[in-house]
């Protein structure tokens, strides 16, 4: 939901102009959010430990780190801990996951909205509008009851699909395991 949410946002800021200067480094702070939230996903798609996420594991953070010339099976061994799969890449990529993705993320939201409160929100250009002043509905109380109401709908929906949508039963695929990948695994959201 947090990737779909930046692609929203960066596709109505690209399609409205609003990359453009002054707020250049702002357009630069969500394409680097994207980035982040993608790893942010993928790490945590592995942090199971099941057949799938070994196979995905394999496939792009093992593959690529050895196909890279020069660096790249010194890069995997100081991954991975040695050979795939190694005992401590779970603890590292929970690391990433739960204290050094996250924290970048919202180091990053904070500068992010900063560079809003100052640089304004962009408007389409019309009478009484500058880049000095916001034209529209204020934020008390209309927007306010607006913005609180859409929160508790957002967090009601995604409280339930979490509490009702199985996502990745580990118990029926089991612990990861090369031998017993047949096929070709594509990624659920292909």
């Amino acid at each position: 939901m947090f990737a779909a949410a930046i692609m929203v946002h960066l596709a109505r800021i690209f399609f409205t102009g609003a990359f453009r200067r002054p707020r250049e480094t702002n357009w630069i702070i969500g394409s680097l959010l994207l980035i982040l939230a993608m790893f942010e996903g993928y790490f945590g798609y592995s942090l199971p430990d099941d057949l799938l996420s070994g196979i995905g594991l394999r496939a792009a953070l093992s593959s690529i780190t050895l196909g890279m010339p020069v660096i790249g099976t010194w890069l995997h061994w100081a991954l991975m801990g040695g050979d795939f799969p190694g005992d401590i890449l779970i603890p590292r990529l929970y690391a990433i996951h739960i204290l050094l993705f996250p924290g970048i993320i919202l180091a990053l939201i904070a500068l992010h909205l900063a560079l809003v409160w100052f640089q304004k929100h962009t408007q389409f250009p019309g009478p009484g509008r500058t880049e000095d002043n916001v034209v529209g509905v204020r934020v008390m109380p209309v927007f306010a009851v607006k913005s609180g109401a859409f929160f508790a709908l957002v967090t009601a929906v995604l409280g339930l699909m979490g509490g009702l949508l199985q996502i990745n039963p580990i118990w029926n695929l089991g612990p990861t395991s090369h031998l017993r990948c047949r096929r070709v695994r594509s990624p659920t959201f292909t």
